[in-house]
């Protein structure tokens, strides 16, 4: 206690400013709150039990940390506040200097900050938690590794068709009919599902009057044709699609039958250039071929590799995994090996199914689930569904759930902070300016000032309403900004006593000022990059950039800057409305 007051006396001898704030306290209270929650967010993002079903982020509500995050926010806020409002050196006139309230308006807004953001120490903890024990280099090559033991693993038989082959190349570039009406003089094969025909394609490119393209596209004079595929318009060109020659692949095509020679599905998702998860990668479409091309080949040359080590020892590696992120399976590895058909033409007889298995991972004495069917319910899905039944077996794994945890994982580990620091940044922002004007102008003021705000809003959103009805939407949201910004311009204007008015009328513009500064230079920021993009490309292309880029991260810093420099020069206006007369 002794020291405490011996901190306070020097405080009050020597900074007088910071010692009213109170923001040393703040800081010696707050650090220590946000090293326990940076504890909890690692603790959570290395927690596989957690991640089993939530990110970091969702773990964070649903667990009710988020009403915790509140209540200490509230408590510090509040009690910073009774503290700091028992002395009050601007309303009693005591001789300030010139920045001495910009610089609390800082001080205000640090506190308020740190006070408010646990979540992102939680969320920075979650992050290094997730990097620390699962590091990215590892998640791949496990990725990997699942990825090439999940071909000899079938669950959906769709994955096993010859249509789903992608090594040699060239069986990604045919077309397959299996529409027996359609057939065309030539090689036809006979697979489970019926006769089929494997086509290479070419496009023939129409162009027709403009008027015209819309009757074309309607009729599709090709739909007769045995050879049409498919069309694309484009303004006023028609792109067909059509089948060019029917193929004989020869020895290419072992079977027709499902075969693990066919399967290429990457089936958890591989990490991208951004190093992120993602079903349908953010790399090219030419990329994710490639990926599905190598992993079809890494399977086949694992079939016909003459030492059954190699893929013994792949199949060991993926239980490992699947025992270290406690994916339950109730069967063991030479049960795993055994089920595979490795006699060409490799044809898959054994199916596994994908369930939640009892709390004995080994327990093979009942069928907990339904054999994963085809996604289509047609004739031609019932028989691939028979096929799969009656190979079906009682051993299951789950793998849709370690998909779920290598998901979760990666979006802890990619956390984007930028948006939450900046609306915590806000919110904090906006506090601090009411408390400014709370300490310095006084309630009535605040109070009048937040009636203003509400009735000017009301005022202009009935003329934008009017304007946005008799013009177009470009030259709507052009006079709503420049109205906008004329009316702050003179609330400004009143508020630097650019014309002469009470000093009860002056400290009402000051407040609205202070209230809106961050809503008006942003609106200004914006604006001026609108008014730039116009000017340097199409109208209608800027309008969309402006609205799409409204919070762009390069115009953050710029809105902070100016919003910061423009309640600096209205704290030195508050100083001289204080001199005034009453």
């Amino acid at each position: 206690m002794k020291n405490t007051n011996k901190i306070d006396t020097y405080l009050l001898e020597r900074y007088p400013g910071i010692w009213n704030t109170k923001i040393i306290w703040m800081l010696i209270i707050t650090i220590p709150i946000h090293l326990l929650f940076l504890a909890i967010g690692w603790s959570t993002g290395s927690s596989l039990n957690i991640l089993q079903d939530n990110t970091t982020e969702d773990y964070y509500f649903s667990s009710g940390l988020i009403i915790i995050n509140l209540i200490i926010s509230l408590l510090l806020v509040m009690g910073w506040l009774i503290n700091m409002f028992k002395n009050n050196a601007f309303k009693h006139f005591y001789p300030i200097k010139k920045t001495r309230i910009f610089i609390d308006f800082l001080q205000y807004l640090v506190i308020l900050f740190i006070s408010i953001c646990f979540y992102i120490s939680y969320l920075i903890g979650g992050v290094s938690g997730a990097h620390s024990s699962y590091p990215e280099h590892i998640l791949q090559k496990e990725i990997e590794t699942l990825n090439l033991a999940k071909a000899f693993l079938p669950q959906d038989i769709n994955d096993y068709y010859l249509m789903s082959r992608a090594y040699p190349k060239i069986f990604t570039e045919v077309y397959y009919e299996t529409d027996e009406n359609l057939l065309l003089p030539g090689k036809i094969y006979t697979g489970l599902n019926g006769k089929f025909q494997i086509n290479s394609t070419k496009q023939v490119t129409r162009v027709f009057p403009s008027g015209n393209v819309i009757l074309e596209e309607n009729s599709k004079p090709h739909n007769n044709d045995k050879t049409y595929i498919k069309h694309v318009r484009i303004k006023n060109t028609i792109v067909y699609t059509v089948k060019e020659k029917v193929l004989d692949l020869g020895p290419l095509v072992e079977t027709t039958f499902p075969s693990y020679t066919n399967y290429s599905t990457q089936f958890f998702p591989t990490l991208d250039s951004n190093g992120r998860l993602s079903e349908y990668s953010y790399d090219s479409i030419a990329a994710n071929s490639n990926k599905s091309e190598k992993l079809n080949k890494e399977v086949i040359d694992l079939l016909q590799h003459k030492d059954p080590s190699k893929l013994k020892s792949l199949l060991k590696e993926a239980l490992v995994i699947l025992d270290k992120y406690k994916i339950k399976h109730n069967f063991s590895l030479e049960d795993w090996y055994n089920s595979i058909n490795k006699t060409q033409p490799y044809e898959v007889k054994t199916f596994f199914k994908s369930t939640n298995l009892s709390e004995d991972p080994y327990n093979t004495s009942e069928v907990i689930t339904e054999m994963v069917e085809p996604a289509s319910g047609d004739k031609l899905a019932k028989i691939g569904n028979e096929y799969a039944s009656k190979y079906s077996t009682n051993k299951s794994v789950n793998l849709n759930l370690l998909k779920d945890i290598y998901t979760n994982i990666n979006k802890t580990s990619h956390i984007d902070f930028l948006n939450l620091v900046n609306i915590l940044y806000w919110i904090a922002f906006h506090l601090a300016c009411i408390i400014l004007i709370f300490r310095t102008l006084g309630l009535k003021p605040l109070l009048f000032g937040v009636i203003g705000t509400g009735v000017i809003s009301l005022i202009i959103g009935l003329i934008s309403l009017g304007i946005y009805k008799g013009v177009s939407t470009i030259s709507g949201l052009n006079a709503l900004n420049s109205l906008s910004i004329a009316v702050g311009l003179l609330i400004l204007a009143m508020a630097f006593t650019a014309f002469r008015v009470s000093k009860f009328i002056r400290s009402i513009a000051l407040s609205i000022a202070l209230g809106v500064s961050f809503y008006f230079v942003w609106l200004v920021v914006k604006t001026m990059y609108f008014l730039i993009s116009t000017a340097l490309q199409d109208p209608n292309e800027a309008s969309l950039e402006f609205t799409y880029n409204e919070s762009s991260w390069y115009l953050q810093p710029i809105w902070a800057i100016l919003s910061l420099l423009l309640v600096y020069f209205l704290c030195r206006s508050i100083r001289g409305w204080k001199a005034m007369p009453e």
